[in-house]
């Protein structure tokens, strides 16, 4: 096929190295230095500042590696590569009395070379990078040169004339009382009834305002003010610990002013609030420059000994608290009705009232035109009276109207005309009682 093909094993060769190099790129440089960067970052070792300084480095070093395919196969022929050729040469037929001779007449330039290099870490030493979430506080001779130094980089004099220190003040730190290890922030207060399993120290006993004991455990979460940050930094030689021992002291005084039902269950919220208040006074009192966040009581309880007790009793303040929360509502339903019923027979009554007021009214406006009539007509008057008090008189009662005009001799039937039928219409078969005749 001709002369083409004698360039194909150098081609071959070139995508080989081209493969290795791609490999190199993205094993070292891509995923392995960009993993120990993040390391570093986790363990707090590099700041934002250095962890983007660190990956351009891995960016360059990755441009750098990938540069070597120009020179595949043709790095002799490179000037520099040239003019390194003794240099290495030396180097692959040195021993080390070679290199001890050649440092030794060269004693000046060599000692110029380490006081100069000396010099430069020590003058470059000053320099300081402070954190997105850091302040700096610059000492000069020891002694505090205000203001805060703020995010980012700062050249100063090398130590020991100028030292920073970086302190992140909206930090949240977490001092703890009746717990000897780190408790989650995520962790959730325990209820007193539930099991607590063996007893953390006697540090975690308190006395309440009614003469019992509770076992508590709380939580302080507190940030440094950044206003008297240079304060509590240098006048202050343990900040955790004066935070700590000082919540302590503020749980025992207020647990010595409240009932052991009201940090238990009926005002736990309300003494959490009350803590953190009184903590904040102490702290300001005592001059820490520490501002308190959050108070949390993880765990209250009584004392393990005496918790079955405890749960038996609560069980029948419980009880109790039912029962008379059924009796109440039993009178509230009972008082509702009999209000009920009597708010019936008060209106029943004010209906009868009206009813009967009204009736007297009409009555006396009945009497009034009567008599209004009785005295134009007094005659009519009496003779219509007369005839209506005897139609109310003589109702359903039987009647005997005799006529005075009428003469001769006149005979009353005293008895029943029901029982003068029989005599009108007599039977054959049946007896009929004589009448009663009477004048």
């Amino acid at each position: 096929m001709g002369d083409p093909l004698t360039v194909l094993p150098e081609t071959i060769r070139l995508a080989r190295h081209t493969v290795r190099i791609i490999h190199q790129n993205i094993l070292l440089f891509a995923f392995g230095l960009n993993a120990i960067a993040v390391v570093f970052a986790g363990l707090r070792v590099l700041g934002p500042v250095a962890a983007a300084i660190f990956h351009q480095i891995g960016s360059l070093l990755v441009l750098l590696n990938a540069i070597r395919i120009l020179g595949f196969e043709r790095w002799q022929t490179l000037g520099f590569v040239r003019s390194l050729v003794p240099v290495v040469s030396a180097c692959r037929n040195c021993r080390p009395s070679m290199i001890l001779d050649g440092l030794w007449r060269n004693r000046r330039t060599v000692l110029r070379a380490a006081v100069g290099l000396g010099a430069l870490f020590y003058l470059t030493s000053g320099i300081t990078i402070i954190g997105p979430d850091q302040v700096g506080l610059l000492r000069r001779f020891g002694r505090y040169q205000g203001p805060l130094l703020r995010p980012g980089l700062h050249v100063r004099m090398p130590a020991p004339i100028e030292s920073v220190i970086a302190v992140e003040p909206d930090r949240s730190r977490v001092a703890r009382v009746g717990l000897t290890a780190p408790i989650s922030k995520a962790s959730k207060p325990v209820a007193w009834g539930a099991s607590h399993g063996e007893r953390r120290d006697d540090s975690a006993l308190f006395f309440t305002g009614d003469e019992n004991m509770v076992e508590l455990a709380g939580v302080v979460e507190y940030h440094y003010d950044e206003a008297r940050l240079p304060d509590l930094m240098f006048k202050v030689a343990d900040v955790d610990l004066a935070t700590a021992a000082a919540a302590e002291g503020v749980f025992r005084q207020e647990t010595g002013r409240t009932a052991l039902e009201a940090i238990l269950v009926a005002a736990r919220r309300g003494f959490e609030v009350e803590l953190a208040r009184r903590l904040q006074e102490r702290l300001d009192d005592s001059g820490l420059a520490v501002i308190v966040d959050r108070l949390r009581i993880v765990d209250a309880h009584p004392p393990r000994e005496v918790v079955p007790a405890y749960r038996d009793v609560s069980t029948a303040v419980s009880d109790a608290e039912r029962s008379l929360n059924q009796a109440r509502a039993a009178a509230a339903q009972r008082r509702s009705s009999a209000q009920a019923e009597a708010e019936a027979i008060r209106d029943a009554a004010k209906t009868r009232a009206a009813q009967l007021v009204a009736g007297r009214l009409g009555e006396k406006g009945a009497f009034l035109a009567k008599a209004a009539a009785h005295g134009s007509q007094p005659a009519l008057t009496e003779f219509r009276l007369l005839w209506n008090t005897m139609a109310t008189t003589l109702a359903g009662r039987p009647k005997l109207i005799l006529d005075q005009r009428v003469a001769g001799r006149r005979h009353l039937w005293l008895a029943d005309p029901e029982r003068l039928n029989p005599l009108l219409n007599p039977l054959p078969d049946r007896a009929l009682p004589p009448p009663e005749l009477g004048d």
